[in-house]
């Protein structure tokens, strides 16, 4: 839930990725040539947040019964939620990665 907007960003974004997934098919793929579907990203950034955060959502393998290997790409669909707080931290310098290290 996107507090400053009032949407539900996680019921949106999974509909729209696969919406992208969709979008593919006669344009990226054509008939059942399913290995040529590409992977989607959707990413969403929500500002004025009570704190800077970000989730990332992406289809797991959660085994309940039995111990078949279904075959298929986990990596797929891929969500970003970034949540950017009114006040940014002071940046003293930057990590690895790139990202900032709060001071």
């Amino acid at each position: 839930y996107c507090p400053t907007s009032g949407a539900h960003v996680i019921l949106f974004s999974a509909p729209f990725c696969l919406l992208l997934v969709s979008s593919q098919k006669e344009r990226d793929f054509s008939n059942t040539n399913y290995d040529d579907i590409k992977c989607v990203h959707s990413i969403w950034i929500c500002m004025n947040m009570p704190e800077n955060s970000m989730d990332y959502f992406h289809l797991t393998n959660e085994k309940v019964l039995g111990s078949y290997h279904w075959k298929g790409r986990l990596d797929m669909l891929n969500i970003v939620l970034i949540g950017l707080s009114k006040k940014l931290p002071e940046c003293s310098a930057r990590s690895g990665r790139g990202f900032c290290k709060p001071s």
